[in-house]
Formats: structure tokens, sequence, C-alpha cells
């Protein structure tokens, strides 16, 4: 049987196939830049990584991560690095994250939504961020909401401005802006 763990904050959690999408649903929408996800097939690398983290506590992985393949028409909204839009989206929030965001593939019929109240901040609030993370649904044939439902509890917006240094491993398309 394939297990997937999944890392929420310094919490491991092991599931089964049927049980990743409800764990990626229930926490994508109160928690998504805690959620990292990892294939693993045999106990006994589950039982190391687990032993690993135990013994040096909470950690954080310096990453900018996307599963998504956008379709091919949508090319055009790859940055000069080649990324897709939500690989720059990922690198975008991850600016305020300590350099960790993975931004994971939308099933059919849903959309990105707008950070929590607790978890705002300038990266999410930017309209940059909310563009490429618009395009990384547009790309995926999904729907996307509008500013006023993405920046609904923002307490300061950044338009046509992200706020924080451009992150060196993207760049972000003109489009963005």
């Amino acid at each position: 049987m394939r297990m997937r763990t999944a890392i929420l904050g310094s919490q491991l959690y092991v599931l089964q196939n049927a049980q990743t999408e409800v764990f990626l649903q229930l926490f994508r929408e109160t928690i998504p830049t805690s959620i990292m996800i990892s294939n693993k097939s045999r106990w006994s690398s589950l039982a190391i990584l687990a032993t690993g983290l135990l013994s040096i506590g909470p950690t954080r992985v310096a990453a900018q991560t996307s599963d998504v393949v956008c379709l091919s028409s949508f090319d055009w909204m790859d940055n000069s690095k080649g990324q897709n839009p939500c690989l720059i989206a990922a690198y975008l929030q991850g600016a305020c994250n300590g350099g960790q965001f993975s931004v994971d593939s939308l099933p059919v019929s849903t959309h990105y939504i707008g950070p929590t109240a607790d978890e705002q901040n300038p990266c999410q609030c930017s309209t940059v961020t909310y563009t490429t993370i618009s395009a990384c649904g547009v790309c995926q044939n999904r729907t996307i909401i509008g500013w006023s439902s993405w920046d609904f509890n923002c307490s300061t917006i950044y338009p046509s401005v992200f706020p924080m240094d451009i992150p060196s491993g993207t760049a972000v398309p003109a489009w963005a802006y």
C-alpha cells in the first residue's frame, strides 16, 4: 500500500491514498503555508524521517514548491526562468514565510482562497501575489475569486507592488503588476 506523509507545523501525519485529498482539502484552506507532502513507500523510510524530526524538533525547509502542471495553452504566463505562475506565487508567498511555501494543484471546481486574518501578511496582501496565484488557477482551468474576496482579511493591501525583495530564484512577469 502506498503511503504519503504530511508535515503540518511540527506534526507528522501518515496518510493512505484515500485520506490524502481529504487531508489536503481540510488543511489547504486553513493553513496552506504549512503543508509539505512527499511520497513514501516504505515504513522504514517513514520511521527514519519521524525519528529525525523528533530528534531535531520542528523544522522548516527553505523551499518554494509547486506540483502544478499548467495547460500548454498558458505557457505565455511563464516567467523568463521558465517557471509557471504557480511556482512564481510560491516564491512570492515564501518571501514572508521564511522562504517556505507550497502551491498545490487544485481539485476540479475549486479555487485558491485569500489569507485568513491570522495568516495575512504583506506578501499575501499584494496584488502581485493575487495575480500570480489567480493565473495559477486559470492555467489549471479552475475558477478564481475576485481581489475583494482575496484581500478580505488583509489589514494593509499593496496594489501593483510587491512589498518585499523579489526572491532571487524567480522573476515576476510584467503582466503580474
